[in-house]
């Protein structure tokens, strides 16, 4: 059953978080919903079901933290290209004005 591939894979990051990629993430989470959808579409949970449930969330504290640390490491990192596009296009139009002529006329 997809929930114990979802209980697993959760331990499985859980347990390497430091390693983690954004990737993992989008696929836990992809489990999660069809799990979720098919947990609704039922009419009762086993208690097994239920015990399962309870031990992933356990780890979503720990999970959501590092979810978010890796958005602000890609923050971040957006934040930084788009400071050197800028700094690259004042460069660009500040030698655009170097590289201009003037000529003076002889009185």
């Amino acid at each position: 059953m997809k929930i114990f591939q979802l209980h697993d894979l959760t331990r499985s990051l859980a347990g390497n978080l430091s390693d983690a990629t954004q990737e993992q993430f989008e696929a836990l989470i992809a489990l999660r919903d069809e799990v979720l959808t098919e947990l609704n579409q039922r009419s009762e949970i086993s208690n097994d079901e239920k015990q399962i449930l309870r031990e992933i969330s356990h780890f979503d504290k720990s999970l959501v933290h590092r979810m978010a640390a890796i958005r602000d490491e890609a923050a971040d990192a957006i934040e930084k290209i788009q400071q050197s596009r800028i700094q690259k296009n004042a460069y660009e139009q500040g030698n655009a004005a170097a590289s201009s002529y003037f000529i003076d006329k002889r009185k």
